[in-house]
């Protein structure tokens, strides 16, 4: 047969041309592939809308195995708008193993109610073990602070059954009552920021601070000392899963 001199490399071209664009079947929305596309390319991309747009762009990243673009995300994850939203940021760092950003965001995470009807969405979209951990956090710093609370060193004029000034038996009944409110409050707010500004205010604190002892009429517990004790307790406290 005669050569015609269309060697095989162009007829493949010329075939691949003739056949017209290859498309690839995605579930992706244009604006994520456009963000993910501009990234692989090292091209500028918008600010960030939301958590949501983050995340779907990462399951994108995940999906074609485009590790660049997620170490790119990653060092953007601490700006103001992702940690104003702990869970969300807690989520995507356990599901992405980055180990400083989950304990940051675990950290965030104590001002919040885990129990509140507002993050059980949140919560629940948690992996078990990384639901547990967060849990295991909050939990353990009521439980910690509880033992400290009943510490008889710790805070020994309100959890012994003696006046230190007259050594005559006393129920100091408003320690108990404060020590209930402290747990309840760290329960609702395991930062225990609202505590520090409680002490001054809550009625349990006042009827604490001006207890007497009957027997002597002096008074039991020096507020200063107490608030620097439960302070101290605090701040001891576990900050990260």
């Amino acid at each position: 047969m005669l050569n015609l001199g269309i060697n095989s490399k162009t007829a493949t071209q010329s075939s691949a041309a003739s056949a017209g664009p290859i498309h690839i079947p995605t579930s992706h929305s244009d604006c994520t592939l456009s963000i993910f596309l501009r990234m692989i390319c090292a091209l500028g991309i918008p600010t960030w809308a939301s958590f949501d747009q983050v995340w779907d762009v990462l399951l994108l990243c995940e999906s074609w195995d485009a590790p660049g673009p997620i170490s790119t995300i990653r060092t953007g994850m601490t700006a103001p708008l992702f940690l104003s939203q702990p869970l969300k940021l807690y989520r995507i760092a356990m599901q992405f193993g980055w180990e400083s950003e989950a304990k940051l965001a675990s950290t965030r995470s104590l001002k919040l109610n885990l129990f509140s009807e507002e993050n059980k969405e949140e919560l629940s979209l948690l992996s078990g073990a990384a639901l547990w951990k967060l849990m295991a956090l909050h939990k353990s710093r009521r439980d910690l602070f509880k033992k400290m609370l009943d510490d008889g060193e710790l805070f020994n004029s309100g959890n012994s059954t003696i006046c230190y000034h007259c050594h005559k038996a006393v129920d100091h009944h408003t320690w108990r009552e404060l020590k209930h409110r402290l747990f309840c409050e760290l329960d609702k707010d395991a930062s225990g920021k609202e505590i520090l500004v409680g002490l001054h205010e809550w009625p349990e604190a006042v009827a604490c601070w001006e207890f007497q002892c009957p027997s002597c009429k002096e008074f039991s517990h020096t507020k200063s000392s107490t608030i620097e004790n439960l302070e101290s307790s605090l701040s001891s406290l576990p900050t990260t899963v």
